[in-house]
């Protein structure tokens, strides 16, 4: 079995599945990864179809660099003037929902 790459709908989270592992790095090592809006949609997408796929035995959730996340970005929410953050937090939790013990 070859690895495929996942398409996340964003280039700050990448994705590969290879023999039932899906892994999926977070690539923004310039923030330490920090959860930016797109990647977080992302990775609850990711989690959402990885919960369906019956190919999809074990997630392996991994950071570009040295630091797995630094947590959501502060930089980008201060940015904003603080429109958004609530929204923006809330769809962040939306990642722990989707979130399961994926059994072989």
């Amino acid at each position: 079995m070859s690895s495929s790459e996942i398409d996340t709908g964003t280039n700050e989270l990448l994705g590969t599945l290879d023999a039932g592992i899906l892994t999926l790095p977070l690539n923004r090592p310039e923030a330490r990864n920090a959860m930016s809006r797109a990647m977080s949609l992302a990775l609850q997408q990711q989690s959402a179809a990885a919960d369906v796929d019956p190919a999809v035995k074990r997630v392996v959730l991994t950071g570009a660099g040295k630091d797995l996340c630094a947590g959501g970005d502060v930089k980008a929410m201060a940015a904003s003037g603080g429109v958004g953050v609530e929204p923006c937090c809330a769809e962040m939790a939306g990642t722990h929902d989707n979130s399961r013990t994926l059994q072989a």
